[in-house]
Parts: C-alpha cells; sequence; structure tokens
C-alpha cells in the first residue's frame, strides 16, 4: 500500500467518526450495515462542512496535502451488504466503489473483514471493528480538480 494511503487508513480513523455521525444509517439486529462516505477536497475554496473540521485538519497536516483548503460530503450512502456478496455504492462522477463483507478469522479482536475496491486504488483487504471508519485516499480527481477521499464503515456489530 502507498505510504499515503496507509497515512489516511491510520490518521483519519478517529477524525472521520464525527462525520458519520450526523449521517448515521438505522442498524437492524439481522443485517449488516454499511455506510460509506464520500468527500471531496479542493484547494480551490475555503469551505469546510462542519462535520469534516477535524478531517481537514488531518488532511493538511500531511505535506502532500497541505494545499486541500475546502473539504465537503459529497455522498453518504447507508445500506444492507449481505456477507460475502460484493455491493457497489456511487461515489461522485461515473465513480463508485465495491465493497465486500466477510467474517475475519476467528479468533481476533475484529469481526468483520472489508474487502474494497476504490477508484485508483484498486483492492484492499482489512480487518475492522465496527462503528469505526476506514478512511481512503483514492488518489481520484474529478474534472474540476477535487481530490477524493472515502470512509466506510460497517455499522452492524455482531452479538456476543
Amino acid at each position: 500500500m502507498h505510504p499515503n494511503r496507509l497515512w489516511a487508513v491510520t490518521a483519519l480513523a478517529l477524525a472521520l467518526a464525527p462525520a458519520a455521525g450526523a449521517r448515521a444509517c438505522e442498524e437492524a439486529d439481522d443485517e449488516v450495515k454499511v455506510s460509506v462516505v464520500a468527500i471531496l477536497a479542493t484547494s480551490k475554496d475555503r469551505k469546510v462542512d462542519p462535520a469534516l473540521m477535524e478531517v481537514a485538519k488531518r488532511i493538511q497536516s500531511r505535506k502532500e496535502w497541505k494545499h486541500l483548503t475546502g473539504f465537503t460530503i459529497a455522498q453518504a450512502t447507508c445500506d444492507s451488504v449481505v456477507l460475502g456478496r460484493e455491493k457497489k455504492y456511487r461515489l461522485v462522477d461515473d465513480q463508485c466503489v465495491r465493497i465486500t463483507v466477510d467474517n475475519a478469522p476467528s479468533g481476533g479482536s475484529k469481526p468483520y473483514r472489508l474487502r474494497v475496491k476504490a477508484p485508483k486504488l484498486g483492492e484492499v483487504e482489512y480487518d475492522c471493528c465496527c462503528k469505526k471508519y476506514l478512511p481512503l485516499a483514492t488518489g481520484y480527481q474529478t474534472k474540476d480538480g477535487k481530490q477524493l477521499f472515502i470512509g466506510i464503515m460497517v455499522k452492524t456489530c455482531p452479538e456476543k
């Protein structure tokens, strides 16, 4: 994984949590719900969605993204995903992310394994907790030069 994308996975995880809360989806005990947030960052304005204030600070703290000053939520979606089946989520333009959720190998503290196919990122596989965002820098830019970041969260926690 490219160092910039690895940074995004580790450094933005906590920062995305507040953004997700405002656009959370309803949970059902018998479904695995997945929330996907498409974030657009630009250097052409200074407008920052209030839910993204912490995300903006974290992104701007990186030398390669210091020039990004405007941050908006372009798309926020929550939908059910059947374990083991791929689900497609629309992001921006004609871009989408494909997500497969499986149970993680037993014995670990993270109950789910995500397989994510995102624009310009290829496939990423990640064991994750429930109710915490996995943030990714995709490398995709819109026609007007905005950088696409995405946050993915499994909202359903397994019963203990």
